[in-house]
């Protein structure tokens, strides 16, 4: 038996969960709305469960944000060879084509979704 769950709904289920600070509002707004997308191109319902998608995604306020989190991983490290720049520019902040390389980068690869306050990306 599955309940529809409306977009206030899934918002207010991470606070229920704990899961509030996971991420921002407009980012919990965003992944209902591409979970229901998902749902609609799929023709198949999900059931909701806060934890596997607090584990399946994470926000973060910029790209750069997010290369930072995985500077000296195997993640930046190929994505920086792949997209031909230096890991230091890579981190740098002032850099707008940085962020377009690494869009590109994380699209061909995950699933990445843009937002008011950010961007969530699937963990990969």
């Amino acid at each position: 038996m599955k309940q529809t769950v409306t977009e206030s709904m899934f918002v207010d289920a991470f606070a229920a969960c704990g899961r509030k600070a996971n991420f921002s509002h407009s980012g919990r707004v965003a992944l209902f709305n591409w979970l229901e997308a998902y749902e609609d191109d799929a023709g198949e319902e999900m059931e909701l469960d806060v934890i596997a998608i607090c584990c399946d995604f994470s926000e973060y306020k910029t790209l750069e944000e997010w290369a930072k989190e995985f500077s000296g991983t195997e993640y930046l490290i190929e994505a920086c060879e792949t997209l031909g720049i230096d890991e230091d520019i890579a981190m740098s902040n002032d850099i707008a084509e940085t962020s377009d390389a690494i869009r590109e980068y994380l699209e061909e690869r995950t699933i990445v979704i843009e937002h008011d306050d950010g961007v969530i990306i699937q963990s990969f």
